[in-house]
């Protein structure tokens, strides 16, 4: 949804139009669910210029991305998403 309402783009979305969307889907797994340390998720954000992470209430996800990436900073939440910010110059 966010490329069609806000006009940017996205890493990863549906499959059918995303390029690459297996391994894009195998590396957002990892970023979401398998790293821990500082460097892995933050070379990825990097190298992927990517500058914001959202996290939905669907997720359960939200605590970890808190716990274990404090390198992103939130800059809106509700009851439904979370949408941190990513500083690239970091």
């Amino acid at each position: 949804m966010i490329p069609g309402i806000a006009g940017r783009y996205t890493y990863s979305g549906h499959f059918l139009t995303t390029y690459n969307a297996k391994e894009k889907d195998i590396l957002a797994n990892k970023f979401y669910y398998d790293w821990i340390d500082q460097t892995n998720p933050q070379v990825f954000l990097r190298q992927n210029n990517i500058r914001f992470v959202i996290v939905t209430k669907y997720s359960a996800v939200l605590d970890r991305i808190r716990t274990y990436y404090s390198f992103l900073k939130p800059v809106f939440e509700n009851s439904e998403v979370t949408i941190f910010r990513y500083d690239l110059g970091e």
